[in-house]
């Protein structure tokens, strides 16, 4: 199989040996619509979903071992069951097959058996609008739709054919809100328990509901933390977290709720990890963005020589 990044400047397909790029070509109306890929899905069926920029939704469609058709999806103003905005940020498949598309101004979208984009231009009409920048889009274990905005989380359940949905503000008069409402992503572990990293506020984990339907959080910030601003979460083959953040890595031990620290010090210099999503392999090694491409580690290789303070990265 291959692995696929998107990046700033165009599409890197790897075959385990040598990249092959894709980029946008003025010459060529079947290239890429736009270099700055933002989010990257393969569904099912193995057609490969691209979100860009400013540009819209591509899909790859494999035609033949190495060749692929391209289909290009944009906001069309006289077709309402078009896509609603062209700045896609995340793209995800629920169990019926469902592509889920994350905008950042048109809030959410999701593709009907027609090729019908679905979204609050039209059949979700009382979709909240306190949430249509979209970050990060998370389907949990039981099909619920948990939406990361720089508003809030939206919690978007079905419920006799249609989506019911619960935002998750902060609330200065609750202790125990969401800690922050611009947030960067939502992500559910293999124990089932969701986590939320904020700008600012750091990690919160949802610990349950209150009378009135608000989420309940714990929340993890300086100084048990390095920074505030964490920006993705990947979980390794012992189940503990890897939070990347603006001021280096972490990892939290699930079981103790203990955190080990990697501020830059540890890390390769200049490198800067970025709200790219991080993921484990089946090799169980971990992938992290950087501004100067990908930083891979394997958890178990990792120390920190308490004298010395360094950082293995294999």
């Amino acid at each position: 199989g291959f692995m696929w990044f998107g990046t700033k400047d165009g599409l890197d397909r790897y075959d385990g040996v040598s990249f092959r790029h894709f980029k946008y070509d003025r010459t060529n109306p079947r290239s890429l619509g736009n270099n700055f890929v933002t989010s990257l899905y393969e569904d099912v069926e193995g057609n490969i979903w691209i979100g860009t920029r400013n540009k819209g939704l591509i899909k790859l469609i494999p035609n033949g071992k190495l060749n692929y058709q391209l289909k290009y999806y944009k906001n069309d103003p006289a077709d309402k069951f078009s896509l609603s905005c062209n700045s896609i940020f995340s793209l995800k498949e629920d169990k019926q097959g469902r592509i889920w598309i994350g905008t950042l101004g048109g809030g959410v979208n999701y593709t009907d058996r027609d090729g019908h984009f679905i979204h609050p231009g039209n059949e979700l009409s009382d979709y909240p609008t306190r949430f249509l920048r979209i970050k990060n889009i998370c389907i949990d274990h039981q099909s619920n739709i948990w939406l990361a905005t720089t508003s809030g989380v939206l919690l978007c359940k079905w419920s006799n054919g249609k989506l019911a949905y619960t935002p998750i503000v902060r609330n200065c008069n609750e202790k125990n809100s969401l800690s922050c409402d611009n947030v960067y992503d939502v992500f559910e572990s293999s124990k089932h328990e969701i986590f939320i990293t904020t700008f600012g506020g750091g990690l919160d984990k949802l610990t349950g509901f209150d009378k009135q339907n608000n989420g309940i959080f714990k929340n993890y910030s300086s100084p048990q933390m390095i920074s505030n601003v964490p920006l993705t979460l990947a979980e390794d083959n012992k189940g503990n977290l890897w939070i990347p953040s603006e001021n280096g890595l972490y990892r939290l031990f699930t079981d103790s709720d203990s955190t080990e620290v990697y501020d830059n010090r540890f890390l390769p210099e200049g490198l800067l990890l970025t709200e790219s999503r991080a993921c484990r392999l089946s090799s169980d090694e971990m992938l992290f963005g950087t501004d100067k491409g990908l930083l891979s580690m394997k958890p178990e290789r990792m120390k920190r020589d308490s004298h010395a303070s360094n950082l293995i990265i294999t």
